[in-house]
């Protein structure tokens, strides 16, 4: 261009004109081939329209075109509704239609639906209960214990991977969620958090961390609970600082209702014959008092007293083993745990996938 409206033909004006001339072309390149690529993805000027209470994701082959469902508030329903609902409300619906809460990184990634979450906890809630009754059962039969109709009762509790640092600095590398505790809840990324299923409710609570305005400084602001209850469609979102006294009165809770289960059996078993089983009454009666060995005790003989189950297993693979949930307090709980049901249900769970998984 310069060399065109150059009065002169010098060397120094036609070293001027061309080094522009070159830069000149070679944006108009660039910004051709951005426009290309951008009507190829379609991301603005395809025919595609999108629903204005979703995040934005383009379609592909990849990605599942997200959709409105019938069950409206984009919130998951509770689990213990799921068991009873063959509808709309159902995760494999809710999975097929891409309803509710959405995980994705944007641009053509997978659309992950949270209810693939809420099938996974549906599942293992449902081996793990199936698993106690049998074993129950079978005691039962053996003549080992005598409350074979009685509710399964307690809460799994998991605890989520911790957020590390670099050696002796405070430098913090990309976190991942321990694998457990991602396929139940899907808190990707959240770290240093806690989660609890009630059985058999199924109720779902997660337990993030909390700080101060010190931290909010540097870290920016604490998770707000009712933004990640609705993003990961979770029953109830708390502050870590609430597991303790959350597990103390959901425990102390079933507890109530398990010896008012028991003190209703035996009223019926004295009604029946006037006097009672002498064995039944004197397992009441041990059970009556407040000592939590006295329940475990019962517990361990299949009588429906309610348990936290941790896991605990060993990962054949790498020769390590799960470790058990823990907060300051759990010890309270220590006749009153189990950390053998739960690994072997889990892990058979994540083995045999939903249709949704498969997808995935």
């Amino acid at each position: 261009f310069l060399v065109a409206m150059a009065p002169t033909s010098s060397s120094s004006f036609f070293y001027i004109g061309t080094t522009v001339s070159h830069r000149f072309i070679v944006s108009i390149i660039l910004f051709f081939q951005s426009l290309s690529a951008c009507i190829a993805s379609k991301p603005f000027f395809g025919s595609t329209t999108f629903p204005a209470t979703m995040t934005l994701t383009t379609s592909s082959p990849k990605a599942k075109k997200p959709k409105i469902g019938n069950y409206a508030g984009y919130a998951m329903p509770p689990l213990n509704d799921q068991r009873a609902t063959n509808g709309d409300l159902s995760p494999e619906i809710l999975c097929q239609t891409c309803s509710g809460p959405t995980f994705s990184q944007g641009l053509d990634t997978f659309v992950v639906p949270m209810a693939l979450h809420l099938w996974n906890r549906q599942k293992v809630v449902s081996s793990l209960t199936h698993r106690l009754e049998n074993k129950r059962s079978g005691n039962s039969l053996n003549g080992e214990g005598s409350h074979a109709n009685s509710k399964i009762r307690g809460m799994i509790l998991l605890e989520g991977g911790k957020q590390q640092t670099r050696h002796d600095t405070d430098h913090e590398p990309v976190f991942r969620q321990e694998s457990y505790f991602h396929y139940l809840f899907g808190a990707s990324l959240y770290s240093d958090c806690y989660g609890v299923i009630t059985l058999p409710e199924g109720k779902t609570t997660l337990f993030v961390p909390t700080w101060g305005v010190d931290t909010e400084t540097v870290c920016g602001p604490s998770p707000e609970f009712e933004r990640v209850k609705a993003e990961l469609g979770l029953d109830e979102v708390l502050g870590v600082g609430d597991l303790k006294g959350f597990v103390e009165g959901e425990m102390g809770r079933m507890r109530e209702e398990w010896l008012a289960e028991r003190k209703t059996k035996l009223m019926e078993v004295e009604g029946e014959d006037g006097s009672g089983n002498l064995e039944e009454k004197k397992e009441n009666a041990a059970i009556a008092g407040t000592n939590g060995e006295n329940v475990a005790n019962s517990a361990s003989n299949d009588g429906g007293a309610p348990i936290i189950y941790l896991l605990k297993g060993l990962n054949t693979d790498s020769g390590n083993f799960a470790t058990p949930a823990y907060y300051k307090g759990i010890e309270d709980f220590a006749t009153m745990r189990d950390e053998s049901a739960l690994f072997p249900c889990i892990a058979e769970c994540r083995v045999i996938k939903t249709p949704a998984e498969i997808n995935l």
